[in-house]
């Protein structure tokens, strides 16, 4: 949703791009590259921003969540609110979710009104969606829920009506077979629709100077009840080339760069439009700047079906290699997830050690981005697969990595609520840490956890733990005696005078 705010102040004058320029810095301060990471567009109107310094990983989200609050800050504005509209949030991840979440609930987020649609078919009583607005409820916040029926028969034959000019009495029973086979679906509707002109069941008379159908024929001709059959009929339809091509979008996802299609098709630019031709007559595809576009995601669904599942992951491994041989060397940490989403799908198929070694190091990259961007449970995923490509002997291989990957998965594992599992993996990485370094990061996670968890003895265990590992060895349970006497060693045992180290203790 950014990405079009961000696009639109690009192509604005130099002028009015150097005035957001600085609305941006003044808002995002020494954090801009925080959301570069997350919208890289951003770096065109902001420049190059220094590194983000490390944080602890809670201090870490909320410093994401005040910088991203002062990102929003600069569009929503008294004088100029912002709406957001979110689609499909029965999809949405739960980092998505809490963000969400949060800014609603934050008093400083002002002249914003988010619009989220969603499909109740498929968001039960535990969905997370659900639980989100929940809390939101709970917490206060104005939450109206609009649900949007089918179309009704009334409003099919206006639609009828509008459409071929014709009058209430002569369109009502075309609508109410084509409301009967669709549902008052609105997409199926007008697929449907369109469907009936394609076969030349619904034909436009010059002599008469109207449009004529025949309910009887319509009724014969045997149309499925289903959109996702619907669909895969039109597709069917379609030249070969224009399916195949339709197929590679899919995989892409819902839209594409034109400039990403000719990479994986293998064709121009111009012979991608001559290819798609008829799918965009059909009204399935749009084209626009530069970017392709399925109407609707069953139109997705169905292309996407079209290819046989033992096919996909090798559809998209090949895809995911194209992009990586082709996307300069400099450009594959900005591209990364359009990368990784694609060769991951089709990861099971690759034998070769080297480019499971490269997996690796872009799996680790995806990871450290999306966590860099709030965004844990896919980090999680990403460092899931660098691990999984590792192999079993890659404590002793392959050290560092390892050791690297496994200590952002506690991370992230912590960040989301997952604390069993974190505790399980960090106490294995205090075993395994190989120097002083590691096991302080590890213990600092555990610190961390058992905080968390109210668990202020194990806390207190872990960091004694540590302490004797470094050679400094502390009594679990000091008794009174011992406590002075490190009070005294402590306020006379440096060598400095009497007074100023009584000084320092007394504060």
């Amino acid at each position: 949703m950014f990405e079009t705010l961000v696009r639109q102040i690009l192509s604005k004058s130099d002028g009015e791009v150097s005035q957001w320029r600085d609305f941006f810095l003044e808002a995002l301060g020494i954090n801009g590259q925080l959301i570069s990471n997350l919208l890289p567009e951003l770096e065109v109107i902001i420049g190059k921003r220094p590194p983000v310094p490390d944080l602890p990983p809670q201090d870490a989200q909320n410093r994401f969540k005040i910088v991203f609050r002062r990102f929003l800050g600069v569009f929503a504005r008294p004088e100029q609110p912002l709406a957001l509209f979110l689609d499909d949030l029965q999809w949405a991840d739960a980092g998505t979710l809490q963000l969400l979440e949060h800014l609603l609930t934050e008093p400083e987020v002002r002249h914003v009104l988010l619009i989220g649609a969603y499909r109740d078919n498929e968001v039960s009583a535990s969905h997370p969606l659900s639980r989100t607005l929940e809390k939101l409820r709970d917490t206060g916040v104005a939450v109206r829920e609009i649900a949007l029926a089918p179309l009704s028969l009334r409003d099919v034959t206006q639609l009828v009506m509008d459409s071929l000019h014709s009058e209430s009495d002569r369109a009502k029973p075309l609508a109410q077979l084509i409301h009967e086979k669709t549902g008052g679906n609105p997409f199926f509707t007008i697929q449907f629709f369109k469907a009936l002109a394609e076969e030349k069941l619904l034909v436009f008379e010059p002599a008469t100077a109207r449009w004529d159908w025949n309910l009887e024929h319509i009724g014969t001709k045997g149309f499925t009840d289903n959109i996702a059959d619907l669909m895969t009929e039109k597709l069917d339809s379609l030249p070969d080339a224009t399916q195949q091509t339709l197929k590679q979008l899919a995989c892409l996802g819902s839209s594409a760069a034109m400039s990403t299609m000719s990479m994986v098709s293998g064709k121009s630019e111009q012979a991608l439009d001559a290819v798609l031709l008829e799918a965009i007559r059909a009204g399935l595809v749009s084209r626009h700047n530069g970017s392709l576009k399925l109407v609707h995601d069953r139109v997705q669904e169905a292309a996407y079906q079209l290819i046989p599942e033992a096919d996909r992951v090798f559809e998209h491994l090949r895809i995911g290699r194209l992009l990586l041989e082709h996307i300069p060397s400099d450009q594959v940490e900005e591209n990364i997830f359009e990368i990784v989403n694609q060769v991951n799908r089709g990861v099971a198929q690759v034998t070769s050690a080297e480019e499971r070694t490269r997996l690796v190091e872009l799996n680790l990259i995806a990871g450290k981005r999306a966590k860099a961007a709030a965004a844990y449970v896919s980090a999680l995923n990403y460092l899931a697969i660098s691990s999984e490509l590792l192999g079993k002997d890659c404590w002793d291989s392959n050290y560092e990595t390892t050791f690297a990957i496994s200590l952002k998965m506690a991370e992230c594992e912590l960040l989301t609520g997952q604390l069993p599992a974190a505790d399980v993996r960090l106490s294995r990485l205090s075993a395994l840490a190989a120097n002083h370094r590691d096991r302080a990061a590890v213990t600092s996670l555990r610190v961390m956890l058992y905080t968390t968890l109210n668990r202020s003895d194990r806390a207190t265990e872990v960091c004694l733990e540590y302490l004797r590992y470094v050679g400094l060895a502390c009594p679990q349970d000091p008794t009174k005696e011992e406590v002075a006497q490190e009070y005294e060693r402590i306020c006379y045992g440096s060598g400095g005078s009497q007074s100023k180290s009584w000084s320092i203790c007394r504060r």
